[in-house]
């Protein structure tokens, strides 16, 4: 059957299934039904409010009342009063309904075939009261749901979703479909559509397997997944030929036709817009080294040595004595320092780029409290700056050095440009003539290139952080490479203070560091084996729930070496989400639901609307178009189009849950996948913990993690540029 009337109210919806609960008033009565508004459910495009549809499907009828179960979807109206209210909808801004009457007359009532008219934007310019502008958001509105259904059934028949239909019509608008089909790899990369769902496309609309287009795009993919996944500066060419080999036999519509050496090398000269090659001489084999970056990757590398070298070629006598300022912070914190210690105050004998390093223990915030102290002493009207990573490991720096400590990208005022960063303020240097920039092993290529230009020649500038834990999420390994260059003055502090209060928690880190399988239990330190990833799951739900409070949500936190399977982060998410907290979902992606007061993590940044990657905060309310979220500092509305920008922090990857510390800290620890059973997964897992850590691991795994020390293998050239002319 068939009804018809306009979308009043969103109550839920999933952005990638598209599944969408409603009100939609009706505007013809259903036959032997008194309702003039009804509950729809159905799997759909998104809708804008205000708007006629005609829907079609049927009727159930269950213990919760009626429900219309759409099928299908379309905006329509055969109405004029219909059209004319919605025209005058809030939807159209500056339309009032004499205007909106106007329009009608002109269209009739069927405003949604009348703007695909070729002649409709010159007719609607010359009726009273619309502008260019009104007529040019009036086309877009009346367009959205039926252009984003056409798109949306077009990409389904290839894997596609709900959410990547709207990414599509979003960014290219009407013309999505036609963009898509003429230059599917490109328009899909664009908006991060997978390659298959892209050479599915390419191939129904003509596209050859050897097209050099799509050879282009093979390359592409493998070198953006060995960067955004793999963590890697560059691919060298034998990578590319295996990469593409691969991909063009697994996740391609032309899985029977390979790729030839040479048609890669010939595609590969042409890229060199997208595509940095760097072509080094084998001393060992006289086999030239060609590596392949993304352009932006190659200059961000290239920027970090360029300005490392600024750095350190400007240093300047800073006239600071390091034993009497050693003796000036002592006085200060009522402390003494170690040798090891005392001897980073010769950092503040001179200007440029400095390192400490250490594991869990070791004195770390002691010491940058003493530099900050002895620094301030004999330069009071200098400025400081303090900056971590993340927002939790800026708030932890802060509590410490009881200064004011903000985020990197908040410090320097960085902006998005596209999927990359823009640094709002290229020409403008940071003004703090002492920088201290904590958690530094999480600081990736790209924020270490807008961070460091940033910086006046003459600056200070102290890294601070442990080597030994998991490199940073995004691309480089910038920390190792800095110290592996030998040009920067570095102390590794390897004294542990904390043994003195006998912690086991921090007595196990130093063991598991070290390759030693023989750890200590008590009340603070707890294991529990189980036989597979189901037990897993219910001894740690458990566990939580025991602890969890309510009103200190960020006190625990569960930690998993991966995202799927039974011990996952997602089905351990749902598993203690249904238990603790029952009250109204609010909104949803992909297999996740969204209720009041669960505590989420923002995985993307968003800096229009304010929120970071791993920023972690509790839902507090709703509406329509928001989900409104309370950060530690602020609370944030969040548009349920981002949604996908979300997902429950009850449990988070150990990877996410790099500069920060909790309380108590559950680590889930399965068998698969097997490659995350490495030690310094473990280890930066366990030093997440203050006060208690329990490890629920399958039998096996912990020693597994423990024994294997992998190797940083990332590709990054970094180390070679710095010592390259410095």
């Amino acid at each position: 059957m068939e009804i018809f009337g306009t979308y009043t109210k969103t109550i839920f919806r999933n952005e990638v299934d598209g599944f969408t609960i409603f009100k939609f008033r009706l505007s013809k009565p259903i036959i032997d039904n008194p309702l003039t508004e009804v509950t729809c459910k159905g799997n759909m495009q998104s809708a804008l409010l205000c708007t006629p549809m005609r829907l079609s499907g049927k009727i159930l009828h269950d213990d919760y009342g009626s429900t219309f179960v759409v099928e299908k979807a379309e905006p329509f109206s055969d109405s004029e009063s219909v059209t004319i209210e919605y025209l005058s909808s809030k939807l159209f801004c500056g339309i009032a309904e004499t205007t909106a009457a106007r329009i009608v007359a002109v269209s009739g009532p069927d405003i949604f075939t009348y703007v695909q008219q070729e002649d409709a934007r010159e007719k609607l310019l010359k009726i009273k009261g619309m502008t260019e502008e009104k007529v040019d958001s009036l086309i877009d509105l009346v367009c959205h749901s039926k252009f984003q259904k056409e798109i949306l059934d077009y990409i389904t028949v290839y894997g596609g979703n709900f959410s990547q239909a709207e990414n599509l019509f979003d960014a290219y608008g009407v013309n999505a479909l036609e963009y898509l089909k003429a230059k599917p790899y490109e328009i899909g990369d664009f908006v991060d559509l997978p390659f298959q769902i892209c050479d599915c496309i390419a191939k129904e609309n003509g596209i050859k397997y050897d097209d050099i287009t799509r050879i282009k795009a093979l390359i592409l993919n493998v070198i953006k997944r060995c960067y955004y996944s793999g963590g890697d500066m560059y691919v060298p060419l034998e990578r590319v030929f295996r990469g593409v080999e691969y991909t063009a036999k697994n996740l391609s519509a032309f899985p029977g036709n390979p790729i030839s050496c040479g048609l890669i090398v010939a595609a590969l000269g042409e890229m060199k817009k997208i595509v940095s090659e760097v072509k080094l001489n084998n001393d060992m084999t006289d086999i030239p080294d060609i590596r392949y970056y993304l352009k932006r990757a190659f200059f961000d590398e290239k920027s970090v040595a360029d300005n490392v070298k600024r750095l350190q070629r400007c240093r300047t006598n800073l006239n600071i004595e390091s034993e009497c300022a050693a003796t000036i912070a002592e006085n200060k914190l009522g402390i003494k320092y170690s040798d090891t210690q005392k001897s980073c105050f010769k950092f503040l004998e001179s200007s440029g780029i400095k390192i400490i390093t250490g594991g869990p223990g070791t004195g770390k915030s002691t010491v940058i409290n003493g530099l900050i102290y002895a620094y301030t002493a004999v330069y009071p009207d200098n400025s400081i700056g303090i900056m971590a990573p993340t927002g939790r490991a800026a708030q932890r720096i802060s509590e410490i050095t009881g200064r004011e400590a903000g985020t990197i990208h908040r410090s320097l005022n960085i902006l998005p440009y596209g999927n990359d960063m823009l640094d709002s303020a290229y020409d403008t240097d940071y003004p703090a003539d002492l920088i201290i920039i904590d958690e530094a092993s999480m600081v990736d290529t790209s924020l270490m290139a807008l961070l460091l230009k940033s910086l006046k020649s003459s600056s200070l500038v102290i890294f601070c952080g442990d080597i030994d834990q998991l490199p940073s999420v995004g691309a480089g390994n910038v920390l190792h490479e800095l110290i592996a260059s030998q040009k920067i003055e570095t102390v590794q502090l390897d004294t542990n203070f904390r043994q003195k209060d006998k912690s086991t928690i921090i007595d196990n880190a130093l063991k598991v560091n070290a390759g030693e399988i023989d750890l200590n239990t008590d009340v603070s330190f707890q294991i529990i084996e189980c036989d597979s990833e189901e037990e897993i799951k219910r001894v740690v739900t458990k566990e939580f729930i025991n602890i969890y409070d309510t009103n200190h949500p960020y006190d625990i936190q569960v930690l998993s070496s991966t995202r799927k399977g039974q011990a996952g982060i997602y089905s351990l998410n749902k598993s203690i989400q249904n238990i603790i907290n029952d009250r109204k979902t609010v909104t949803a992606h992909a297999n996740s639901k969204f209720r009041l007061k669960d505590k989420i993590m923002t995985t993307h940044n968003n800096y229009d609307i304010g929120y970071f990657n791993g920023d972690v905060g509790i839902i507090d309310d709703a509406d329509e178009e928001n989900v409104y979220v309370k950060f530690l500092k602020e609370e944030i509305a969040i548009p349920k189009k981002c949604v996908q920008d979300m997902e429950l922090a009850y449990a988070c990857t150990i990877h996410k849950s790099q500069g920060s510390e909790y309380d108590t800290v559950i680590i889930a620890l399965p068998a698969q996948p097997s490659v995350m059973l490495r030690r310094n997964l473990i280890y930066t897992a366990i030093t997440r913990a203050k006060q208690r850590i329990l490890i629920v691991a399958q039998k096996g795994c912990i020693n597994q993690s423990i024994i294997t020390a992998v190797d940083n293998c990332r590709k990054s050239a970094l180390c070679e540029k710095i010592r390259i002319g410095a």
